[in-house]
């Protein structure tokens, strides 16, 4: 009982010191694996000198060793458990257009409610278009109103707005399209539901401007369920990683997705984007905000691209219940999207607001130290990495939970290499 209250007092001091964090972890842990393993100590002596060994570790990591490779290996050779706080949460109703910043958001069995339904397709091909290909998707913002998609123009407002039903009523045309790169994709077909000619003609105007003539050359569409029925009533695997896709070992028979690349959630890390900064200005290049990456969480994290190495993870908060397991799937190669301004329109107007960077950065610097050399595609060997897709463990157990800002993402194991060394 006196050890207890001992170490009770203890953690609550090393607690109360924000800059022993480090301590906190460290000290938690191997109390743990010291009092509560049983047979794995014998005597009150001894483990007061395991005590003793614990809290000089544990200040020394307060003190910056928590940063070294030898702690980031011990600490994923003892399995220790490591908590990241939620500091962003962010949607994108149409694929690759700007995106909404949010204080919470709901879980669906195919990512966060509302996130990539909708896509833009060329007419005449059928075929799911980006900003690779029409750079200006990224100046036209979204709002969720009143059970309604409101499309406007970010940089010419005088086109006025366009909205379409966020749910599928039925009764517009089904179509099939298909989307680049198919190595993501696989040869997959997806049935989507047309959302009609006035938002066509909107859509047609703002990405073509004075160019645009009579004919309706791009479609909005929105990913339809079984049956074309909406895609949150009655799911269908219409998005799942085929045998033919490369990454399709990476994802489980459960996975289900929409116009998301690669994966039903996208996460990335603001202690990596802060390393990806300092090499920037290393190099007299200006920095580059996290809104560039396009991910749906956002998290505050603790060393560089530690999430290379996650396994399982688990999002904890007051409205996750038991918690919401994550695995990762894979590293997110970045294209020449990474290379434009993004606009995450919101709560925080959250975003860069100095004009388009004409050259291409951050992709040539991450080029130089974030390369997956092995992998099935010798595409991607020239695609640097930066932020990483996860999957649901379990959809089902994770569909109408919300997610909110301050809750917690829990890595609960690490990996037996790093991601960026795995050869998917």
């Amino acid at each position: 009982a006196i050890l207890a209250q001992a170490l009770a007092q203890t953690r609550a001091a090393v607690a109360a010191c924000d800059k022993l964090w480090y301590a906190n972890i460290f000290y938690q842990d191997l109390m743990w694996w010291t009092l509560m393993r049983p047979g794995f100590t014998q005597g009150i002596e001894i483990r007061y000198l395991l005590m003793s060994g614990a809290l000089g570790l544990a200040v020394l990591a307060s003190l910056g060793g928590g940063k070294s490779s030898l702690f980031r290996r011990l600490r994923r050779f003892l399995g220790w458990r490591h908590q990241h706080r939620i500091v962003g949460i962010h949607v994108f109703p149409v694929k690759s257009m700007a995106g909404l910043e949010l204080s919470s958001a709901v879980l669906c069995s195919h990512g966060f409610a509302h996130d990539r339904r909708f896509a833009v397709v060329d007419r005449s091909s059928g075929q799911v278009l980006t900003q690779r290909e029409r750079a200006r998707m990224r100046l036209i913002t979204p709002s969720l109103i009143d059970g309604h998609l409101v499309l406007q123009d970010g940089e010419r407002p005088e086109n006025g707005s366009v909205r379409v039903p966020l749910m599928d009523s039925g009764e517009g045309e089904l179509v099939k399209m298909w989307a680049k790169p198919s190595q993501e994709w696989g040869t997959c077909e997806p049935l989507c539901a047309d959302c009609g000619n006035e938002v066509a003609r909107w859509l047609t105007q703002a990405l073509d401007g004075q160019e645009a003539g009579e004919e309706l050359k791009y479609r909005l569409v929105r990913m339809a369920g079984q049956g074309g029925k909406c895609y949150e009533e009655k799911p269908k695997k219409l998005r799942k990683a085929g045998a033919e896709a490369v990454w399709a070992d990476c994802y489980g028979e459960h996975d289900n997705l929409v116009f998301q690349d690669g994966s039903p959630m996208l996460i990335a890390s603001l202690a990596s984007l802060s390393e990806l900064n300092r090499r920037l200005q290393k190099e007299s290049k200006p920095p580059v905000n996290v809104s560039r990456f396009r991910a749906n969480l956002i998290v505050d994290g603790n060393e560089p691209f530690e999430e290379d190495w996650w396994s399982r993870m688990t999002l904890q908060g007051s409205d996750l219940g038991s918690g919401v397991a994550l695995k990762l799937a894979k590293p997110c190669h970045r294209c020449i999207v990474t290379t434009k301004t993004q606009v995450i329109v919101g709560e925080g107007e959250h975003g860069e607001t100095r004009p388009t960077n004409t050259s291409l950065e951050p992709l040539t610097t991450l080029k130089k130290f974030r390369l997956q050399r092995g992998g099935k595609d010798e595409r991607f060997k020239t695609a640097p990495c930066f932020a990483v897709n996860v999957s649901f463990v379990s959809p089902p157990d994770a569909t109408w939970r919300k997610v909110q800002i301050g809750d917690t993402l829990t890595v609960d194991s690490w990996a037996s290499q790093s991601a960026l060394e795995a050869t998917y």
